[in-house]
């Protein structure tokens, strides 16, 4: 509404609200709400101005708008240099009816000449200006103001009466994109474009994608240098922030999820990785997250993106599904949203524990799938299975007999420890949330026993691995823990000794993490 009452009481439905008194002056106004806002001391936005108004100069422009800052109900305001519409929606309803053919041959050309255009990074030796000095840079405000009038015309033609003759809204808009040079094939354009990515691709979500896909199906230098970050005074910043955005803003809609999904899969697979936090997998797992989806998409549509993904990008089909699995101490991000397209549906599925948990079994069912022979991956397993439902659970262990039984001795061992030292750690807290139940730990008893090495090094090299080992009663503070570890590690050290004699004692110190610990047990 533009802090405006008079706006807001046009925006009501049942309103009876009177037409704005400014709409008298809809010829010099056409202008104005075209640009959406603009820098009167910006050289490169007067340009456009003057070429959107179709005036000799940008003064004969701005002459007949001054007057109108002073009603009551002013359409424009200007701070400083800035000129801006009050309410962007309210005026391209009111006066995007008046605009013809003339007007719009005039903003697409004015509009390809502003987007169209590389930011080259200073060089260097170049002598410092500000932004707004510099002769063939716009401003944000025209960028922003530009791109907004975009989205308007594709998305509020219907409430505005606003027609193209010879085509449609949003065919108008799509045929701007689609003529942006070098959109789907310099990846330093979409770089220049970052801020207005996301009002860009929910203006003309078809041609976004379009462009995207076209530079991912290349070299991976194609794209991949937008990813490069640039050192600020108090933190990095990049070009690829708005990419994401706009990928996240579409993905609300249930008809572009699946290409949103594989285009950041594809940029997943790039990624060379940096300070920020903000990756393509972290999109893509916020979008698709079981408990808290970043989407209008249903479950069942969900997990079809989620398996499509997985044989259609298998570099990283693994990382998806590792943040996808349940987790105790889990955490999400809201994601970008549309600012005025409308895609969520009559009856929006209602997220239950039940629903979840189908989810997190075929999650699983997926993990297990790609877990393979890769020793890392079934210890994220392991660690994660308390979080698992019972079904679920009994498949992960039937799952890791079979891996442990085809190993070596030596990955066979370093798995089996890495289950034992986690059966521990639940017997020390068995009151915490977390902590999987006894019944449970009795059926992962079972494989542990089954699987015990007789070697009596590396039985009871987990002593010296922690400081404070896990064992039984760790997690009442009523116990004295240490006491009782001490003990442990002395009957270790003593049965090793009188079994192996010194050599075993030597060849544990070259196993063990903290080897001084063996030490102060001796003494």
């Amino acid at each position: 509404s533009g802090r405006s009452l008079a706006v807001l009481a046009r925006k009501i439905p049942s309103g009876t609200a009177l037409p704005p008194e400014w709409i008298h002056h809809s010829n010099e106004l056409l202008p104005a709400l075209l640009a959406g806002a603009w820098s009167a001391s910006t050289e490169a936005d007067k340009e456009v101005i003057k070429e959107i108004a179709g005036t000799a100069s940008y003064d004969l422009f701005e002459a007949p708008i001054r007057p109108l800052l002073r009603l009551k109900d002013a359409p424009l305001d200007r701070v400083g240099d800035i000129w801006s519409m009050r309410s962007s929606v309210d005026a391209f309803v009111n006066l995007a009816y008046l605009l013809g053919s003339e007007h719009l041959t005039r903003f697409s050309q004015a509009a390809t000449n502003v987007f169209s255009k590389v930011s080259a990074p200073p060089k260097p030796e170049e002598v410092f200006r500000p932004t707004t000095h510099r002769p063939s840079t716009h401003s944000m405000w025209l960028r922003d103001g530009m791109m907004t009038t975009m989205l308007h015309m594709a998305v509020l033609h219907e409430q505005a009466n606003f027609v193209v003759t010879g085509s449609s809204p949003q065919e108008y808009v799509n045929s701007i994109v689609r003529n942006l040079p070098g959109l789907s094939s310099d990846y330093r354009l979409m770089a220049s474009l970052n801020d207005q990515l996301p009002l860009l691709a929910e203006a003309a979500p078809i041609p976004f994608l379009e462009a995207l896909e076209s530079l991912l199906e290349g070299d991976k230098n194609s794209i991949q240098p937008i990813f490069e970050e640039q050192k600020g005074f108090l933190s990095s910043h990049s070009n690829y922030t708005g990419l994401l955005w706009a990928l996240e803003t579409l993905a609300w809609d249930p008809e572009y999820l699946l290409r949103v999904a594989l285009c950041l899969a594809r940029l997943t697979s790039i990624d060379p990785g940096g300070s920020l936090t903000n990756r393509p997998i972290n999109s893509l797992r916020d979008i698709l997250l079981t408990w808290a989806p970043n989407t209008h998409a249903n479950a069942k549509q969900r997990l079809g993106v989620i398996s499509h993904i997985v044989k259609s990008v298998p570099a990283v089909a693994w990382q998806l599904i590792a943040k996808l699995l349940p987790s105790y101490h889990d955490m999400t991000s809201a994601t970008a949203k549309p600012k005025l397209r409308e895609c969520e549906p009559l009856e929006q599925e209602v997220i239950t524990y039940g629903l979840i948990w189908e989810q997190q079994a075929v999650i699983v069912d997926l993990a297990l799938e790609l877990a393979g022979n890769e020793c890392s991956r079934w210890e994220l397993l392991i660690s994660g299975m308390s979080q698992f439902q019972p079904e679920p659970f009994k498949k992960t262990l039937t799952a890791l007999e079979k891996y442990l039984e085809s190993e070596t001795t030596e990955i066979r061992y370093k798995v089996w420890n890495f289950l034992r030292k986690e059966v521990n750690k639940h017997r020390a807290f068995p009151n915490s949330d977390w902590s999987l139940k006894e019944e449970f730990l009795l059926s992962v008893d079972q494989l542990i026993t089954r699987f015990q090495p007789t070697d009596l090094l590396l039985l009871n090299s987990w002593l010296f691995d922690d400081w404070m080992p896990d064992i039984p009663g760790k997690g009442d503070f009523t116990y004295d823990t240490s006491s009782e570890v001490e003990r442990l590690r002395t009957e270790a050290l003593v049965q090793i000794y009188s079994t192996l004699g010194a050599d075993g004692i030597v060849q544990l110190t070259k196993m063990v993490q903290l080897p001084h610990l063996m030490f102060a047990s001796i003494e």
